[in-house]
């Protein structure tokens, strides 16, 4: 159909169609083609406000401006009605603690919220993440306290950084009838009766990822779970006899070793880059000082081409543990940068060509560049792809 009959259409066709958008830039283009794809794209556009699509860093090292979703649901509060589902990141708003305000005003215009993450990867103080909690139940109690009292979930995922581990004592009476998806990011340390225990008061779980838990527990916890179709566990650490056993069996082929959010040491990834040799896509979450460290412990591994770390960044003084400031030499964004991009790809014999820290991807290519009198040359150049700055 002519694009000129677009009028004719019921609005609601357009917006079944463009729901099957999964880029936003493409919801973007919709939204910006007429009225009518306006209305329909619109609620598509704000429904879900993501951090890792929503906040574009504009300059690293001159200052703090951020582009963030909250600024036009201040400016234009009629579309916080189309939102949805929020999900937040502690290192956000603990490099960029100005934003939290403008994010909460925000977060008080969405009254049709139906969901809220906060994915706590930074270890300063927590109180941003109170200050959310406070405003989506409106009482100023402690955050345990708060969590206790939403009734009627179907899904609850717990990561705990430090502190005890959490795995619902006391909040598993009041989830029993409804919860059916669960997720304990840490139960290293807790003993299995009580784990067992909690989980016995869940009759209708479905999904279960536990992380840690003991391995003499898991027939017990199956036992109790009647409705249980997916369970999936995973160990805190991968121990060291683990890498020598792949490595008799799979060291001349291995090109891959993804395991994400596992803990590893830089002893560790050292190991592995020494041990594999064919090695080209590396994937895990790591401790480091700074990026040297880093460079270090992957120079063995000639033929690697991607580099995903989940770093936390251990303080370089013992007061600098709570950096919150974008100059800051702790903050994330100080400790590893274009120039450390550079210096990985461009070390003698590197084929490294994609590294990821969080946020911020570092792709690198070869470039064809002409001179003043005309002639061409390749040129190796190195660009920063943030992730957190796709959206509108």
């Amino acid at each position: 159909m002519p694009l000129s009959h677009h009028h004719s259409i019921p609005t609601d066709i357009f917006y079944s169609v463009l729901g099957h958008l999964t880029d936003r830039r493409d919801l973007y283009a919709a939204a910006l083609t007429n009225s009518t794809f306006n209305h329909a794209a619109t609620p598509l556009l704000y429904r879900t406000l993501d951090t890792d699509t929503r906040t574009r860093l504009w300059d690293h090292k001159s200052g703090s401006d951020v582009v963030h979703p909250a600024y036009t649901l201040l400016r234009r509060p009629e579309l916080a009605r189309h939102v949805r589902h929020v999900r937040e990141t502690g290192v956000l708003h603990a490099t960029y603690p100005t934003v939290t305000e403008a994010v909460l005003k925000a977060l008080r215009l969405c009254d049709n919220l139906h969901s809220f993450t906060w994915i706590d990867d930074t270890s300063a103080s927590p109180a941003a993440f109170l200050s959310f909690l406070v405003i989506l139940r409106r009482f100023p109690y402690d955050a345990w306290t708060l969590i206790n009292a939403f009734p009627d979930l179907k899904k609850v995922a717990v990561w705990c950084m430090n502190g005890p581990p959490r795995v619902l004592q006391g909040w598993a009476p009041l989830l029993g009838s409804t919860l059916i998806e669960l997720e304990l990011g840490r139960c290293a340390g807790v003993p299995a009766t009580i784990l067992i225990a909690v989980l016995s008061q869940l009759p209708r779980l479905r999904d279960l990822r536990l992380k840690g838990a003991p391995s003499g527990a898991i027939p017990d916890i199956l036992a109790s779970l009647p409705a249980l179709v997916a369970l999936d566990t995973e160990s805190d650490e991968y121990p060291s006899c683990f890498l020598l056993s792949l490595a008799r069996r799979h060291a001349g082929t291995l090109r891959q070793f993804l395991v994400n959010m596992t803990q590893l040491t830089l002893e560790d990834v050292q190991c592995v880059c020494e041990l594999f040799p064919r090695l080209e896509e590396l994937s895990c979450a790591v401790a480091s000082r700074d990026a040297e460290s880093i460079g270090r412990a992957i120079e063995r591994a000639r033929n690697l081409r991607s580099l995903k770390l989940h770093v936390h960044w251990i303080p370089t003084t013992p007061d600098a543990a709570d950096a919150e400031f974008l100059n800051s030499p702790n903050s994330p964004i100080a400790r590893f940068g274009l120039a450390d991009a550079q210096a990985l790809m461009r070390r003698p014999g590197s084929r490294l060509r994609m590294v990821s820290m969080g946020p911020h991807v570092f792709q690198g290519s070869w470039v064809r560049k002409q001179d003043a009198d005309g002639s061409e040359r390749l040129q190796f150049e190195v660009a920063e792809d943030n992730l957190s700055g796709r959206g509108c």
